[in-house]
């Protein structure tokens, strides 16, 4: 829920002692093995510290120290899953299925099991489930094989177990069967996804890992199996490769990173700088040691990384940090910004300065996504002076809030809104300000004419939600002086004074957000004398009723003043 909440300044900031702060730099994945394999699978053993890899053609690893030190248990066969059994442990290889009886220690080919065999799960009788390359699901009820479909449903590339149904992703396809793996009907519902990869249980759900186009990968959510709800913010990259449910997070691995949640409702960044051509094929938690992650890399190429990545995350993301003393502001400029602009943003930062504020500008050279992204963590103001990029109609990719859009353009590219709620935490009721740039307050540099309000207000409420997501409460777009030339947001005045003190009057145009309950998107515009809208506005979302005394968290004789800077891209 969206709304407002009194912050409080940290004693411990207070007495000036430097509180843990999660940052993606923080995030220190070590190698610990298997360097130069790929890898392609990751089980461990309940109650120990057991853990088993099955990788691309070197056989299976084991590791007795929680994947610190690894053996090679089994050469020359490609793993491609790894169902355990206490203390049995079985690997779907496409020679067929290899049985341990002594938790990875020794393997044998299971005779009459299936060849090309791909995914594995167990129903709620113990009986094991293999789906192939070709299409077909087996059982093994303890003493052989037996196929059970007559035909084939496709190239299986995960298989579960849940409620008493059997489901398969299948690539272009996800399916169900009710009857124990005989027949199968569609599952997709309406999911609307070009790939279906990995299918989960998690907290009482069915969770499924899908790629939308090139710019997206997708996490649906069903307690029924019928219908489905979109969970994917934050989820950055559009080449999904694994779903593991943990014990109280859920994880996906993409070409762009590894991430978690608790509930699908924001997914958090742990791998933000992970190599191209590398894919997380396989993630695991370490038994009693939730903290302890492991994860399996494949790639193409010479020099890129392989093998095995272990990560004791001992502070993770925080879902809240309070605002500091002296608020931190941070000013970042864009790529490709003309020198005056420069000018008169850097003149915006000494004026923040002056009042009081703790500030860092981030300006070319230093504007990677890397250095702002570490510069936002418990920021109570980001400007942001550059270009937008946001929703187009006419635009077939665009998705959902568009999550690869909506950020901000840096030196080394674009910093998307997935990017944004993966990996910044903003500090509490912080606000987000920007002028000129296109799409954040309605119109843009390209459209060949005013877009309608229905447009207008999509690109506001899209570009708002990243911002609104990881801490802000305002966000200010398209801020232009008006009137006054110095008006402040302050202890006595709300966001809305601010606005009508602005603009003579509250908009006429008002919608409540479609994401965030409690958030308002006022939209402003410009018309002619005959009323026809030649420019759409600024705008504001948010809580209305925000002061500067919401910011701090203590009343202050600070003032926010709003930029001068007239620009529009």
């Amino acid at each position: 829920m969206f709304g407002k909440r009194r912050a409080s300044i940290c004693l411990a900031m207070v007495l000036g002692i430097l509180l843990p702060c999660f940052t993606a730099q923080a995030v220190d994945w070590m190698k610990v093995g298997l360097e130069n394999i790929n890898v392609l699978a990751l089980a461990t053993i309940p109650n120990t510290q057991i853990v088993l890899a099955g990788t691309d053609g070197s056989g299976i690893y084991r590791s007795a120290d929680g994947g610190i030190s690894w053996t090679q248990v089994q050469d020359n066969i490609t793993v491609y899953d790894i169902a355990v059994a206490d203390p049995k442990v079985y690997a779907a290889t496409w020679q067929g299925v290899y049985l341990s009886q002594d938790r990875g220690l020794n393997w044998m080919l299971m005779t009459g099991s299936p060849s090309d065999a791909r995914a594995f799960t167990f129903d709620t009788a113990g009986n094991l489930y293999a789906g192939t390359y070709e299409g077909y699901v087996w059982q093994y009820d303890g003493n052989a094989w037996q196929r059970l479909n007559p035909t084939s449903i496709g190239e299986i590339k995960d298989l579960l177990w849940y409620g008493g149904k059997l489901y398969a992703t299948l690539g272009t396809d996800f399916k169900k069967s009710a009857d124990g793996g005989v027949s199968w009907s569609d599952a997709k519902g309406n999911m609307d996804c070009i790939r279906y990869e990995k299918v989960v249980s998690f907290k009482g759900a069915l969770w499924v890992l899908a790629k939308k186009n090139d710019y997206y990968s997708c996490v649906w959510r069903s307690v029924d199996g019928t219908n489905w709800t979109l969970r994917r913010h934050g989820l950055v990259g559009g080449n999904p490769r694994s779903l593991y449910a943990g014990r109280d997070y859920l994880y996906a691995g993409i070409d762009a990173g590894v991430f978690r949640t608790t509930n699908g409702t924001r997914w958090r960044g742990l791998y933000p700088d992970l190599e191209q051509e590398v894919m997380p094929e396989a993630i695991v938690e370490i038994p009693g040691e939730p903290s302890v992650i492991l994860i399996g890399l494949m790639g193409w190429g010479t020099g890129v990384s392989r093998g095995i990545r272990r990560l004791e995350l001992t502070d993770p993301p925080p879902e809240s940090i309070p605002p500091s003393n002296p608020p931190k502001a941070v000013v970042v400029i864009g790529g490709a910004v003309a020198e005056e602009v420069i000018e008169a943003t850097r003149r915006y930062a000494q004026q923040l300065a002056s009042e009081g504020w703790d500030v860092t500008l981030l300006e070319p050279p230093h504007n990677t996504e890397r250095e702002v992204r570490e510069a936002l963590q418990g920021a109570s103001l980001l400007f942001y002076e550059g270009h937008g990029f946001g929703y187009d109609p006419a635009d077939p990719n665009y998705y959902d809030t568009g999550g690869a859009s909506n950020g901000m353009g840096l030196g080394d590219g674009l910093m998307t809104q997935d990017e944004i709620i993966a990996y910044v935490q903003l500090a509490d009721n912080a606000i987000f300000i920007t002028q000129g740039a296109c799409f954040t307050g309605g119109p843009s540099a390209t459209d060949p004419a005013p877009v309608s309000e229905e447009v207008a207000h999509r690109r506001v409420n899209d570009y708002s939600f990243g911002f609104l997501m990881v801490g802000a409460r305002g966000y200010f777009a398209l801020w232009n002086p008006l009137r006054e030339p110095g008006s402040t947001l302050y202890d006595g005045f709300t966001a809305a004074q601010v606005w009508e003190n602005r603009r003579g009057a509250q908009p006429e145009y008002k919608y409540p957000h479609s994401q965030l309950q409690g958030a308002e998107i006022w939209l402003g515009y410009t018309a002619d004398s005959e009323g026809n809208i030649l420019s759409w506005g600024p705008a504001m979302v948010g809580d209305t009723s925000l002061t500067i005394w919401d910011i701090y968290g203590i009343q202050l004789n600070y003032h926010l003043f709003l930029p001068m800077v007239v620009n529009h891209y």
